[in-house]
């Protein structure tokens, strides 16, 4: 007999439920039966999860889960021992599509159990406690930036969005303005509408995107300020309505700035798009221009980066032949921008490099002082010794780095560098992250409490603070003016076709780091003992004449027009 139980054991497995006899019921002991609960067989060890609601009531996602666990208990039943085969084709129990593409088909229509468990398991929290604890105030905790950076859109999302914000403006009112009307014949007369995207881009090319995006950022919030004195109508805006428009930004402490950009954005729209049915020179009267010039002398003092010490540049130079090639080819165009006295962006513009012993030539498609349509077709030229102030040399080294990291003169000259996957991205590098990698380079040299007086803007007034500073070799007001690549319009042929303007210029430049490195001039002394070494040194001779004596004519160089345009006179683009 229990051979036989055994074989039986063995053919059907383990015991099944409906075998098991409890043992409560085998003594004859009373067994208070009650149902499984799915919420037992479901239960583990995550923790319960808090659902908002009124305690002790069963909700509607409570029934669902239930009523969708029993049904599921209803349809995957343990089968008994002549319903598996082979006995299911003696009795008939086995499936009726066995076998064929429809056998599983009843399995697809059977209820997930996923979540259930979570749903059963969950604790009612009452509304009044939840909402007690979000009313807690925040920690006085302030969110840092270590990296001390800020995050720049591409040059395309920011001309996107600016001519997005142009365009709303320009079609809500198509007869206010002449390339409004011009785009809405071209559409009634069954044109494409991608013709008049093309329209309003071709229309504003000339103006860089950083314009476009201050632009645009004026005229909507100009547009919002009318709309909510009910001005349907932006273009057509009176001088009242621009009064009012002006006074309600004076009076809730908006920027020092912002009435100005409000009237130079008008201008600079009747300039493109040609406002038909506004007078721009009656509507801005003398009582708007006060509003904005009353908000403007409340604006801060501008604070300027400070240049980099002497101290600093040394380290530069002696690190930079301890990295690795990438980072050889971010700290190389850093001492770059550093010795030829060169913006970042400039220095993303490059187009070649190539160096004469110690002395590095670079071209230059455009820079910003470049404001001509020739002028930014034209290769201007910038020069560097490589050498630098430690007399090692670091300029042909970075230029075979960038040449062993396959790094191109396209677009820009230098890509943007991603740390989590150690390679170059596709992005050109923006000002903000040159300015933390030199901060990053420059490490505790820098006081955390001053690190935010240096940035890539140092690394251009660096060099010309040490030409004005020095009293062994003087620097004459055309020099420095060379050296910091502003121009009278009559040098300009003479700094593109020729070199030899830079080659005098830059062996008082080596003159004065031989000095540096002799101890007889140091750049970074208080301004006392500056004017006491300048008191007990001899007054250089005067090279020429012209070079102190004050020109009769006055020439509008690019530097004069790059101010001009940054302090914005109103109605003067």
């Amino acid at each position: 007999m229990d051979d036989v139980a055994s074989e039986q054991l063995d053919g059907f497995g383990a015991f099944d439920s409906w075998m098991h006899i409890p043992e409560c019921a085998a003594d004859g002991i009373a067994d208070s039966y009650e149902p499984e609960s799915p919420v037992e067989t479901l239960q583990g060890d995550a923790p319960a999860l808090k659902v908002s609601g009124p305690s002790q009531v069963e909700h509607a996602w409570q029934q669902c889960a239930m009523a969708a666990q029993s049904k599921r208990r209803k349809l995957v039943q343990p089968k008994l021992p002549w319903e598996h085969s082979p006995f299911n084709l003696v009795f008939r129990t086995g499936g009726r599509w066995h076998g064929t593409a429809l056998a599983n088909l009843s399995d697809m229509f059977q209820p997930a159990g996923f979540g259930v468990a979570d749903v059963l398991n969950s604790d009612l929290v009452d509304n009044s406690t939840l909402a007690r604890k979000f009313e807690a105030p925040a920690p006085p905790v302030v969110q840092l930036n270590f990296k001390q950076t800020r995050k720049e859109l591409p040059d395309e999302d920011i001309r996107r969005v600016a001519l997005c914000k142009l365009r709303h403006l320009l079609l809500q009112d198509p007869l206010a303005t002449q390339l409004g009307v011009s785009i809405k014949s071209m559409l009634d007369s069954g044109c494409h509408p991608s013709v008049a995207e093309q329209s309003i881009s071709d229309c504003f090319r000339m103006k860089a995107s950083s314009t476009l995006q201050k632009r645009a950022s004026s005229l909507w919030r100009l547009e919002k300020l009318l709309r909510g004195g009910g001005v349907l109508n932006p273009l057509r805006i009176t001088e009242q309505q621009l009064y009012s428009a002006l006074c309600e930004l004076r009076e809730g402490s908006a920027g020092a700035t912002s009435a100005q950009h409000m009237l130079e954005a008008l201008f600079f729209l009747d300039s493109t798009a040609q406002l038909i049915l506004v007078d721009l020179r009656q509507v801005a009267s003398g009582r708007c221009r006060g509003v904005a010039r009353d908000m403007f002398v409340k604006k801060h003092p501008l604070e300027q980066k400070r240049p980099l010490t002497l101290a600093n540049v040394q380290l530069l130079e002696s690190l930079y032949h301890q990295l690795p090639n990438s980072m050889k080819c971010i700290l190389g165009q850093l001492l770059f921008c550093i010795h030829s006295c060169c913006r970042w962006k400039d220095a993303q513009r490059l187009q070649g490099l190539w160096a004469e012993k110690t002395l590095i030539h670079a071209d230059a498609l455009s820079s910003k002082t470049a404001l001509s349509a020739e002028a930014r077709t034209r290769f201007l030229p910038y020069g560097a010794l490589g050498s630098g102030v430690n007399g090692h040399d670091w300029g042909a080294d970075w230029i075979e780095s960038r040449m062993l990291e396959g790094l191109e003169f396209e677009h820009f000259s230098l890509p943007s560098f991603s740390e989590r996957s150690c390679s170059w991205t596709g992005n050109p590098m923006s000002a903000s992250e040159a300015t933390y990698w030199l901060r990053e380079f420059l490490g505790s040299s820098l006081e955390p409490f001053n690190a935010h007086w240096y940035g890539s803007r140092s690394c251009k007034t660096t060099l010309l603070t040490w030409a004005g500073r020095c009293v062994q070799v003087s620097f004459s007001p055309t020099e420095r003016r060379l050296l910091g690549h502003h121009l009278e319009p009559s040098m300009k042929s003479i700094l593109t076709y020729s070199r030899e303007s830079y080659t005098a210029l830059y062996s008082k430049v080596l003159l004065m780091f031989r000095c540096m490195r002799s101890g007889e001039y140091d750049p970074d002394l208080p301004a006392i003992d500056r004017v006491v070494q300048l008191s007990d040194a001899s007054l250089p001779q005067q090279s020429s004449q012209d070079d102190d004596k004050p020109s009769d004519v006055f020439h509008e160089s690019d530097s004069e027009s790059s101010v001009a345009s940054e302090c914005g006179l109103v109605g003067e683009e």
